[in-house]
């Protein structure tokens, strides 16, 4: 059986210009080993001006973490219409949404009920890594197009939108333009 081993380092880019001067970057790698999707993700800068949550204790599994920080891993089959959303906060919490196309039918995918996730937070610096089994999600050894982008809350509030590309006029982590990373 072929092994499918791939690794692809990524920058996101803001939507608009960071109106906090926070001057953060973020930065890392998503890898596919065989059946395992790996993303680490890299977030850099003034970290004093964000609302990053503390680390939990107890991570769980939590809804529309996408209205704090949070970083998000988009997973779609090639060829397919359906997509994975991942949801990954700063505080180990995370999620898992299946749609079934275009911002359709979407709903908790029951196959994964747990994932690990490994944070690392320094004043200036925040590191986060996770694995999905892409087999428990029925995904086989076909290509994948991938989406990778965060959700970054600023301690007034204001949510700035990064990703590997912006296809529109308003931020959409969905667009299927934005699924860019082919593995």
């Amino acid at each position: 059986m072929m092994r499918i081993m791939s690794k692809i380092d990524f920058k996101l880019q803001p939507f608009s210009v960071d109106p906090h001067g926070t001057g953060i970057s973020i930065e890392g790698s998503v890898r596919r080993d065989g059946g395992t999707l790996s993303l680490e993700y890299r977030l850099q800068g003034r970290l004093d001006n964000l609302s990053i949550p503390p680390i939990s204790p107890q991570p769980r599994r939590r809804h529309e973490l996408w209205k704090g920080t949070c970083f998000e891993g988009f997973i779609q089959p090639a060829g397919s219409s359906a997509y994975w959303e991942l949801n990954l906060s700063p505080a180990g919490h995370w999620n898992l949404y299946r749609f079934d196309g275009y911002r359709q039918g979407m709903r908790e995918e029951p196959a994964i009920v747990k994932t690990n996730i490994t944070v690392k937070a320094d004043v200036d610096r925040i590191d986060l890594h996770t694995e999905v089994n892409l087999g428990a999600l029925g995904i086989g050894s076909g290509k994948l197009a991938i989406g990778l982008s965060a959700v970054i809350r600023a301690l007034d509030g204001h949510l700035g939108y990064w990703a590997l590309t912006h296809p529109d006029t308003k931020p959409d982590f969905h667009h299927p333009r934005s699924f860019v990373l082919g593995l």
